[in-house]
């Protein structure tokens, strides 16, 4: 997103959330985890673990929703003791709001939902999907790597953030992936650059996004030196994603 994009989304959305003077900070990411903007106080977390985890919860909280109820996730509250966190997500947005307890107390919360709602569709229409959105991991994979079979975007403790072929990828299989990037990490005194798992027709190849984001690629290849150019692009794709 260029620079002028970028100040002209933070300043709409200090605009037209300036009348909740109880909010402490705002998130706004896509649904793949990768942060747009963060407005406010900072947290214990930085805004890109935040935009990393929020991802995770609404996926999953949608995936829930629709296997169970057969419904979509409209949005999604967090209570904490002092706090209240509501995540929204609207098509590849998604806005995490961090606001003092006080704002339920004066009824307010409906309508902060709304007004993000009509904020994000302000978004779209004003960036027209970036290409931080449009351009994302997943979709660049896909087209540049044909016989991909699947494709999942975790967190580094093992949640699952988005995924490609969702019927393959699971918490379980998200947890797995995670744990044997961070043990290969181990293994290589922390100077890891991908782990690679040979099977006899097929290969998943596992990479570091960020600091919060781990990718693997589930790929139909037999073919070594295939693989090995296949390995290439994905390091180019995360390169040019960030």
């Amino acid at each position: 997103m260029e620079n002028s994009e970028l100040a002209q989304v933070e300043e709409l959305i200090t605009k037209d959330l300036k009348k909740y003077k109880d909010i402490i900070r705002i998130n706004l990411g896509t649904r793949d985890g990768n942060l747009i903007t963060q407005i406010g106080k900072k947290g214990s977390l930085s805004a890109e673990e935040i935009s990393s985890y929020t991802s995770s919860i609404i996926n999953l909280s949608n995936e829930i929703l629709e296997s169970t109820l057969k419904k979509e996730l409209n949005y999604s509250i967090i209570k904490g003791k002092d706090l209240t966190i509501v995540s929204l997500r609207k098509k590849d947005l998604i806005f995490i709001v961090f606001t003092k307890r006080s704002i339920e107390e004066m009824n307010l919360m409906d309508e902060l939902v709304l007004d993000l709602e009509k904020l994000a569709t302000k978004i779209i229409t004003l960036i027209e999907i970036p290409e931080i959105v449009r351009e994302n991991i997943v979709s660049l994979i896909k087209r540049s790597i044909p016989l991909t079979i699947w494709i999942a975007i975790i967190t580094r403790n093992g949640l699952p953030i988005t995924f490609l072929n969702p019927s393959s990828i699971d918490a379980r299989l998200s947890g797995q992936l995670a744990h044997m990037f961070e043990t290969s990490k181990l293994l290589t005194e922390n100077k890891i650059d991908s782990v690679i798992l040979n099977g006899q027709e097929g290969r998943i190849i596992i990479n570091e996004i960020d600091e919060n984001r781990i990718l693997a690629v589930g790929i139909l290849e037999e073919n070594k030196e295939k693989v090995e150019i296949y390995a290439s692009k994905i390091k180019e794709i995360i390169k040019i994603s960030k």
